[in-house]
């Protein structure tokens, strides 16, 4: 099948050369697969039934889309505020507030994605044993849950991770969607985090 064609030679072109072996070895396993079974797990029809023993490998992004969002909603919120103080004649203290306030959260939120972005990369990693591991650049992956937190909202993933190594209980939460990795990788996702834990849909 051409289409068949099409996709894998993608992954081949794009993916192949930063695989893991152990998503080379699913690869491998893929193709040996009938056409129309091939086709069903390529795009999504039989993703339930795919091979337990595929693993997921996901690079977690520093910044996500939704983080970028939410500070242009603070933008907006603090535009719309000091626009309606004006409109109901408001006072020039009233406004200058409202702008101060606006702006202190939005500063937050940058000094959090600067932070954010001077971190080293994270890996998510999920073997077939249903254990999840957190790969930190430069330091020793460490063992992980799914913290209650973690749900699986349509085309997207909030992942709250609970770092078992840590005493304190460290948590890891991000929001990835389809702006911030491949939507197969999140659809790999809905099939895999349950089998680690708990994973509610919404």
């Amino acid at each position: 099948m051409r289409e068949l064609d099409v996709l894998l030679t993608r992954y081949l072109d794009q993916v192949w050369a930063t695989a893991s072996p152990t998503e080379r070895d699913a690869f491998l396993q893929l193709v040996e697969l009938q056409d129309p079974d091939l086709f069903g797990y390529l795009v999504g029809q039989t993703v339930r039934s795919s091979p337990a023993s595929v693993d997921l490998s996901l690079e977690l992004p520093r910044v996500t889309a939704a983080d970028l969002a939410a500070g242009a909603l603070v933008s907006l919120a603090t535009a719309y505020l000091a626009w309606a103080v004006v409109r109901s004649d408001g006072s020039t203290t009233a406004v200058l507030l409202s702008l101060l306030a606006g702006g202190s959260i939005l500063a937050a939120q940058a000094r959090s994605w600067i932070g954010s972005a001077r971190q080293p990369g994270r890996r998510l990693v999920a073997c077939a044993d249903g254990s999840l591991w957190l790969h930190t650049a430069g330091q020793v992956p460490c063992r992980s849950t799914l913290g209650v937190g973690t749900r699986l909202l349509g085309p997207s993933v909030f992942l709250d991770l609970v770092v078992a190594s840590n005493p304190a209980g460290e948590r890891f939460r991000t929001w990835l969607t389809p702006f911030d990795v491949p939507s197969v990788a999140i659809r790999r996702c809905s099939v895999i985090l349950p089998r680690c834990g708990r994973a509610a849909r919404q």
